[in-house]
């Protein structure tokens, strides 16, 4: 399926011509251009510090610029060649159409609830011109009739591609139909983003009257969950307050009312958020000929199909079932010294009973492991790594930021520039509770450098009297391991850089 019509944001929002091009005409800077990557070349991130009417009106600005290209691109009259429709088509794909990107990512982490709230709806006015591109007819047909004969393998293979998206996306269906496409599109994005806001937006909490019940947390966490004036103990269902209370606290009772509270985000308001994206995105299948949803979203890329897919898990459980059982019954065996009548370990336990086979039989115990793992230590060494296995070069990057934990960061390649990123790596009010990397700008060469950020949510501990990160805090291998593979997919994201901006994705 299209990268246009359903996934990534980047590809969502490819719409603008290149930075060669006029810029739009607000005063509202949109790109900046830096020389630090070559001239002309996009390096620079947009403005974090925007308020709420400067942000609505960087929008207003790079949307309408997008809208004039696309409507030049569709009415040109010259003859279909490279030239004349794959580079105007390509330059589509980059330059202030990456805000729509940044107002996606200002939608889950900026610390004000207005510039969310305009980030969400800045990103859907990108997916429906995104929308308007991938359906339509008059692009297709100007792409289809320029003569490849003669290009390089790269840039056929981009034109290829592209209209094969084209037809997967239904460009060929008559208007009524690609009315309708275009309709489920945009329901089914926008229904997507409120299920993910609900649950964002629940945070829910255990009360305890007794500090007696975290009994088994490390002394920090307990000195930071103090009671209030009434004597309360609040504990969220925020990943630092989650993971700890799961792996650590004895309270049995403890562990299951925060897994139950946990598993209950955003119930029962999403169920019926759920149940109509999962009939518009069936809906939409049904309309581009696909027996399902996964076949739309697996058609192009490596997998191939949804049956590959299933395949695939198949295979896998297949080959960790014996050993995923053998630990199932070590866990069962442990936590029947806790309870002789146990006939399994449920959810909630698992964590805990896991930290206590690692303590006594391996000797590790991650809450002491802990105080190694400081944050700026387990940052600068994942640099280091990288700069050991890549001979790159890691240097702080003076930009401004949307809160003051945001770092900023900037990698160099034998002294050139090849990209930058942002670390959103602690909690906040209102920030999305999970870990991810965003992609928010990708490379294409002489065009751009690619920028991306790292979002998690390490609680800061305090050891010593010093801040710590809490890496290590649920799993040790696991929690360190994290942060190691979300740098692993934005470290991709720096080194590939391409001479067209859809040919930078991977699938």
């Amino acid at each position: 399926m299209k990268k246009l019509l359903f996934t990534g944001l980047v590809a969502v929002s490819a719409l603008l011509a290149s930075c060669s091009e006029p810029q739009p005409s607000s005063d509202v800077d949109v790109t900046r251009v830096s020389a630090t990557a070559g001239p002309g070349v996009i390096s620079d991130g947009p403005d974090a510090t925007l308020d709420l009417a400067a942000f609505k009106e960087a929008c207003d600005a790079a949307l309408d610029y997008s809208t004039k290209q696309f409507e030049t691109l569709k009415a040109t009259t010259e003859i279909p060649t490279i030239g004349s429709v794959v580079r105007p088509y390509d330059n589509m794909n980059y330059g202030p159409s990456d805000f729509g990107s940044w107002a996606y990512f200002m939608s889950s982490v900026h610390p004000d609830a207005e510039m969310r709230a305009a980030g969400n709806d800045c990103v859907q006015r990108f997916v429906a011109l995104g929308t308007d591109v991938s359906l339509s007819r008059e692009v297709f047909d100007l792409l289809a009739q320029v003569d490849l004969s003669e290009a390089d393998s790269t840039t056929r293979y981009f034109v290829e591609e592209t209209i094969k998206d084209y037809r997967n996306s239904g460009v060929d269906k008559d208007d009524t139909t690609r009315a309708k496409i275009r309709e489920l599109i945009q329901q089914s994005f926008a229904i997507g983003q409120d299920f993910s806001k609900n649950i964002r937006e629940d945070v829910r909490y255990v009360e305890l009257t007794d500090v007696a019940m975290l009994d088994g947390l490390p002394e920090d966490f307990i000195e930071g969950h103090q009671a209030d004036e009434e004597g309360v103990i609040r504990i969220s269902t925020n990943y630092p307050d989650y993971f700890p209370i799961m792996s650590y606290a004895h309270n049995d009772d403890l562990r299951k009312d925060l897994r139950m509270a946990y598993g209950g985000r955003a119930y029962p308001i999403n169920e019926e958020v759920l149940r109509n994206l999962l009939k518009t995105r069936y809906e939409l299948a049904q309309i581009l000929d696909y027996e399902n949803y996964a076949e739309t979203v697996t058609q192009d890329r490596m997998i191939g199909s949804a049956t590959a897919a299933a395949d695939f898990i198949d295979e896998i459980s297949a080959v960790v079932r014996p050993p995923a059982e053998k630990e199932k019954a070590r866990l069962l065996e442990r936590y029947r010294q806790i309870d002789p009548d146990a006939t399994q370990v449920m959810p909630w336990q698992r964590s805990y009973v896991s930290e206590l086979i690692r303590l006594e039989d391996y000797q590790v115990d991650a809450k002491q492991v802990r105080q190694y793992f400081q944050y700026d230590n387990v940052r600068d060494g994942i640099f280091q790594l990288m700069e050991d296995l890549f001979d790159l070069e890691f240097r702080p990057w003076e930009t401004s930021v949307w809160d003051a934990s945001v770092e900023s960061f900037e990698v160099y390649d034998q002294g050139n520039l090849i990209g930058r990123f942002y670390l959103d790596m602690h909690p906040r009010d209102g920030k999305g509770t999970h870990a991810y990397a965003m992609p928010l700008r990708r490379g294409v060469i002489g065009k751009q450098i690619p920028l991306s950020a790292l979002v998690c949510n390490f609680r800061r501990w305090r050891w010593n009297g010093r801040a710590h990160g809490a890496w290590a805090g649920r799993n040790f291998p696991a929690r360190v391991w994290s942060p190691h593979s979300q740098y692993a997919f934005g470290h991709a994201r720096m080194v590939r850089r391409f001479g067209h901006v859809d040919g930078a994705g991977l699938r």
